[in-house]
């Protein structure tokens, strides 16, 4: 059975790629603010849900601290894979 080499990937994804990584590398304090207000609204969350009245309004926080959390974290690996090589 021969090998066959691996799809290579096509010139219009490889493009797109591109210019997520240089959008998420203009507004990198963005993707890291994001990242900084996902981990504020986990905090707060977690004091919340000592709160039997304020535990709803914790959970909306964790929701969107996951949310912050994701966005602030692809921004930065878009833009090492694309500007650092790493």
């Amino acid at each position: 059975m021969a090998m066959t080499e691996p799809p290579r990937e096509s010139a219009a994804r490889r493009k797109g790629w591109e210019l997520l990584a240089a959008l998420a590398r203009r507004h990198e304090a963005a993707a890291l603010g994001l990242g900084i207000l996902g981990n504020a609204a986990f905090l707060l969350g977690s004091i919340f849900f000592l709160f039997g009245s304020l535990e709803r309004v914790g959970i909306w926080l964790f929701i969107f601290g996951a949310l912050g959390m994701l966005l602030g974290s692809v921004g930065t690996a878009l833009v090492k894979w694309k500007y650092d090589g790493s």
